[in-house]
């Protein structure tokens, strides 16, 4: 069974690979519905799927750490967001291989891409056994549920699906600790973590930390160079221009690259089309200046050069902040172990499926 569903993925990841008309029309229709999806950032996000989530390798290096990876009668209820392309693969992708039948209720945002994928995986493998997907505006008869969302719907959620084995997620922003002994090439990575998606994703980087003699100016030009499309967009464009005048407007004190607003703020999450950061004077107080975010904190980016094992949040390297392994769980909870924990659920009761969201 579980070597039918990594057999199922393979192949879809080779179709992807392939680009067939189909595909092509689901990238057309997801960046005409959703304009912050482009088709720059749709095949970004397509890449990594096929590239991370669906090679044999890494999906057997992944799965060899679950030896009581099986199959269950219970339903998972998904809710998904839609804040970049086809972020909510990964849970469907943990229910798929964990033997869920799955209830998915997908974002308004990003509705188009992932059926589109699942659709093409079914009918791959039409004989295979695999676990079935239903796609659906209410949530009724599952059995627990994962579901990601806004500060605010987070709230919701904790209440709604108090009585549900459960998963919920936030809103998180990630950050970069410089050092100033960054190379060229790691400025310039460092742009895909801030750049990529238009910086709208919970693993994109928001905001950095800086010695205090350190001038932003030489990452500035760097990220200028290397990301000026962004400024094609108009819905970016807006923001910057926003941003712009509001800063001289209030009279505080910010730097203006070409592509970005940077503005020295203790707060982690910065508007699209600016970038917070804030001083330190020695690497030993990062831990304490951090930890004060550790609920908010999604994922800090570094080079080589600084020991960060003991801060909060998991750790990648300039460039890769976009491109999660199978592994590294959205706010380090391992949602497969939760899925296997799982399987030991009794029926859901009378009272729980009189329930609906």
């Amino acid at each position: 069974m579980l070597e039918a569903r990594i057999d199922a993925l393979v192949t879809l990841g080779q179709w992807i690979a392939q680009n067939p008309p189909e595909l092509e029309e689901s990238v057309r229709r997801a960046s005409q519905k959703n304009p912050w999806f482009t088709p720059r950032e749709i095949r970004r996000a397509l890449t990594h799927i096929r590239q991370y989530y669906l090679h044999p390798d890494k999906l057997h290096q992944w799965l060899q750490r679950y030896p009581n990876l099986g199959s269950t009668d219970h339903t998972l209820g998904l809710v998904l967001a839609g804040n970049i392309p086809m972020v909510g693969f990964h849970d469907w992708l943990c229910g798929f291989v964990a033997g869920y039948t799955m209830q998915v209720k997908l974002s308004s945002k990003d509705d188009v891409l992932i059926p589109t994928l699942v659709h093409a995986l079914y009918a791959l493998s039409p004989r295979a056994p695999l676990p079935k997907t239903h796609w659906v505006e209410r949530l009724r008869h599952f059995d627990a549920i994962i579901a990601t969302g806004s500060a605010s719907s987070h709230v919701y959620f904790r209440y709604y699906f108090r009585d549900y084995p459960h998963i919920l997620r936030h809103n998180r922003n990630s950050v970069a600790i410089l050092s100033g002994k960054e190379s060229d090439e790691e400025i310039t990575a460092l742009g895909e973590d801030i750049f990529a998606y238009y910086g709208m994703g919970c693993r994109s980087v928001s905001k950095v930390y800086l010695p205090s003699k350190v001038d932003l100016e030489r990452y500035l030009s760097l990220w200028d160079a290397h990301y000026g499309y962004v400024m094609d967009h108009p819905g970016y464009l807006h923001n910057y221009q926003y941003n712009v005048a509001l800063a001289q407007l209030s009279g505080r004190a910010h730097l203006r690259s070409d592509t970005l607003l940077v503005i020295e703020e203790s707060s982690l999450a910065s508007r699209i089309a600016s970038l917070h950061y804030e001083r330190y004077e020695r690497a030993e107080d990062l831990p304490a200046m951090l930890t004060s975010h550790r609920d908010h904190l999604q994922l800090v980016v570094h080079a080589n050069d600084i020991d960060l094992s003991s801060l909060p949040g998991q750790k990648a390297q300039p460039g890769k902040a976009q491109y999660p392994e199978l592994w590294d769980y959205a706010d380090g909870v391992d949602t497969l172990q939760h899925l296997i924990k799982w399987y030991e659920l009794p029926p859901t009761s009378e009272q729980k499926v009189q329930r609906s969201a």
